[in-house]
Parts: structure tokens; C-alpha cells; sequence
């Protein structure tokens, strides 16, 4: 079964533009290489747009940059490389190993990387090889996908079901986990619709999940 990991790596590109607009924020959309050309769409957000585009006109990593669409606080640009360049220096490890992106946030600090991994030899080998060009790597979490999907799909990586994750942070707000506690069982089981008994056991599952998918993984790896 695949392996989901979260990891973070050393930022590849735009060292000047995040020295220039240091809160961007950019979601991968889509990167592939045409003509030689390495080709990063990403969704910009967070930051002075204007002071964005005129810091890539001046990046010495950057060939071109078109601005593709807006929506809402976002913006979707197509970066250009020119060939050879930082970007694709992990894409053919990717492809050998089959690792499979699964959500890529771009930030001044780094490459906050969640991906599909077939194995934890996948894994050794993309770290390796960050190593070797003198990247740096951490990994971050590393959980089995069947667990992910079974409880909360990918777009959950804790592993919590929407109900679960409904009365945990009921009971959080209500302060059933503060000391003294400031609500009772029964109380958040009557604002939920549901008996204690089925509160209770919600909560219970809920807190498992989110042990196994964080500290007990920290703990395994």
C-alpha cells in the first residue's frame, strides 16, 4: 500500500522574489517541461501582486512569467525557466521512484511538499538525492494511504471523519477539554443531536485517529 509523506525541502527558486515579497504564498497548479523548457502554474496569494510580478521580472532564475487568471485573493501565473534550471533538478527522481505530488504549497522558507510514495525506499531515495545536491530535507509525517482514506481522504490527513471532527471542535470551543472542564458530555451530546453514549465514542475514535496519524507516526519514523 502507498505511503501519503509530508515533507519539507529547501527552496529550489525566486530566492529574490520571496526576498523581495517575503508573505507570497503559491499552490503548485500544475509543472511539467516543454521544449526543454521547465513550466511551474501556481495560485499566488498573500501578497502585494504588483510587487510580485515586478520582482519576477527581475529574478535572474525566472525566462518569462504570464498572468493567467484571477479568482477571488488569488492569482494563477505560469512561470518559465530557462532550461536546466533549479525546478526539474527532482523531477526525473520523482518519475523513476513514481512519486506522485499530491499537494505543493511554495513558500519564503521552503517547499512544503505532500505526496503519494510507493515505498519508504522511495522516500530514502528522494531524500538522498535532496542531500546530494544540496538541498535540505525533513520529512514531516509519513502515514499509510488506506488509513488516510478510509477515515478522512487525503484532504484530511489526520485521519478524522467530518463527524468526528464536528464534535472535537464543539468540545473544544465549549471547553469540555479545558481544566476545570466548563461544559459536560451530555450538554455537547443535546447541541449535536446525538445520545452521550455515541458522543462519547465519537470523541474517543476521533482522538485515536489523530494520535495514530501524528505523534504515534512521529514516534515510527
Amino acid at each position: 500500500m502507498a505511503l501519503i509523506g509530508r515533507v519539507k525541502i529547501g527552496l529550489l527558486f525566486l530566492h529574490a522574489t520571496f526576498e523581495a515579497v517575503p508573505d507570497i504564498v503559491l499552490q503548485q497548479e500544475e509543472f511539467r517541461i516543454v521544449s526543454g523548457e521547465p513550466r511551474l502554474a501556481v495560485w499566488a496569494s498573500g501578497g502585494d501582486f504588483e510587487a510580485f510580478e515586478a520582482a519576477l521580472a527581475t529574478d535572474s532564475t525566472v525566462a518569462d512569467v504570464q498572468h493567467l487568471s484571477d479568482l477571488h485573493e488569488k492569482r494563477l501565473y505560469q512561470i518559465i525557466f530557462p532550461e536546466e534550471r533549479a525546478p526539474d533538478q527532482l523531477y526525473p527522481i520523482a518519475l523513476e521512484e513514481n512519486i506522485i505530488p499530491v499537494r505543493s504549497t511554495i513558500t519564503r522558507d521552503g517547499i512544503h511538499l505532500t505526496a503519494r510514495f510507493p515505498s519508504r525506499e522511495a522516500v530514502a531515495t528522494f531524500r538522498d538525492a535532496c542531500r546530494e545536491r544540496e538541498i535540505s530535507f525533513t520529512l514531516q509525517q509519513l502515514y499509510r494511504e488506506e488509513g488516510a482514506m478510509n477515515d478522512g481522504g487525503l484532504d484530511n490527513p489526520f485521519g478524522v471523519t467530518d463527524p468526528q471532527r464536528e464534535a472535537l471542535l464543539h468540545a473544544l470551543e465549549a471547553g469540555y477539554f479545558a481544566v476545570p472542564r466548563q461544559t459536560k458530555l451530555g450538554t455537547l451530546a443535546e447541541d449535536l443531536g446525538v445520545s452521550s453514549a455515541a458522543l462519547s465514542t465519537r470523541l474517543r475514535r476521533g482522538q485515536q485517529n489523530l494520535l495514530q496519524q501524528t505523534l504515534a507516526q512521529d514516534a515510527s519514523t
